[in-house]
C-alpha cells in the first residue's frame, strides 16, 4: 500500500505527480469568461485550482496575455467570485 505526501508547488506540479483518484489536493472547478475586444461574445475557460485567492491571482495574470482582454469573470457554479479587468461589456 503506497500513500502520497506532497510539499508545497504549484497545483500544475501536484497534478503531474499524483494519478487522478490519488490526489490528496482538494481543487475546485472555476469557469472563467474571458471578453476579448475581438469579439462579441466571451470566450470560456475551465480551470482547476485550489481556493478562490489562487483564481484571482490566475485571472489576473490572465488578462495581462494579451492586449485585447479587457476582462475576465470568474465564476463557481453559479456563484461569482470575483471580476478583473474593466467592467465586461453588456451584449
Amino acid at each position: 500500500m503506497s500513500s502520497w505526501s506532497f510539499g508545497v508547488g504549484t497545483d500544475d506540479q501536484i497534478k503531474a505527480y499524483a494519478p487522478a483518484g490519488k490526489r490528496r489536493c482538494n481543487v475546485k472547478s472555476y469557469t472563467l469568461y474571458i471578453h476579448d475586444g475581438r469579439y462579441g461574445a466571451p470566450a470560456l475557460l475551465v480551470v482547476e485550482l485550489r481556493d478562490d485567492d489562487r483564481v484571482r491571482a490566475f485571472a489576473a495574470e490572465r488578462l495581462q496575455q494579451s492586449v485585447y482582454y479587457q476582462a475576465l469573470e470568474i465564476w463557481d457554479g453559479d456563484r461569482l467570485v470575483g471580476k478583473v479587468g474593466a467592467e465586461p461589456p453588456i451584449p
